[in-house]
């Protein structure tokens, strides 16, 4: 059920057909709804309720927000969902219709949205991150103390580029666990590990049993498209691994 090709004045965007894929295949064999395009002018679509949320934002925040509402109502009406307000819980998440899991993720070119069935997902996460980083002076904010071992042992830009990869990783997971550990997930919290599967990790939380079992009922995936890095996480329950 994957759909996509979202359009902007009727005009198809160069570029969103590769990073459609790209997420089409971090989801591979799961029925999951993928909504991607530039991010636009959409606030004119915000209802009140979603408005009052960035009214005191600057107009770039403004189009990232209503890009990123715009996609997830295209989503959602596939589900047969009237379009409604989509509004923000208290760690920032999105408050999706209780039949729907969801995550939104964008840059300031690109918005992704992802939306399945509560019935066959128990939460789902979307990242997309352009280049963030200029140094790894961030590892020691980002990384699990176990990571940095094998962290260090990189060199030169490969570093720079693996964080932004740990980074984007993790900011999936927070995305899909968030809503059903129900408080923040801090980076230091979980690890990261590639598994035998090209392009696909697994997370972990050492030092936190009930996060780490809930993470041990999902699987990552993710890649890299012309300069962007894209991480999707997926959770079910353990019978349907």
């Amino acid at each position: 059920m994957n759909r996509t090709d979202a359009k902007t004045g009727g005009r198809r965007e160069p570029g969103a057909g590769g990073i459609r894929k790209l997420i089409e295949s971090c989801f591979s064999g799961a029925e999951v709804v993928v909504e991607v395009s530039p991010v636009i002018d959409a606030v004119d679509s915000l209802y009140p309720a979603e408005f009052s949320i960035v009214k005191k934002a600057v107009m770039s925040r403004k189009q990232e927000f209503s890009t990123g509402r715009f996609l997830a109502r295209k989503a959602t009406r596939l589900f047969g969902i009237p379009d409604q307000a989509l509004l923000r819980g208290e760690r920032g998440e999105v408050l999706w219709p209780e039949s729907l899991v969801g995550s939104i993720s964008h840059t300031k070119e690109w918005c992704a949205v992802v939306v399945a069935d509560a019935r066959d997902v128990k939460g789902i996460g979307i990242d997309i991150e352009a280049d963030r980083f200029r140094s790894a002076d961030a590892m020691s904010l980002i990384l699990h103390d176990s990571e940095l071992p094998a962290f260090e042992r990189i060199n030169g830009h490969q570093r720079i580029r693996e964080l932004l990869r740990i980074f984007s990783a993790k900011e999936a997971i927070y995305k899909a666990v968030s809503g059903r550990i129900g408080r923040y997930v801090d980076f230091k919290e979980v690890c990261i590990r590639s598994t035998d599967k090209a392009n696909q990790f697994a997370g972990s939380a050492p030092d936190d049993g009930e996060l780490n079992e809930l993470l041990l009922q999902g699987k990552g995936s993710g890649g890299f498209f012309n300069g962007l890095v894209v991480s999707s996480y997926i959770v079910r329950d353990s019978d349907q691994q």
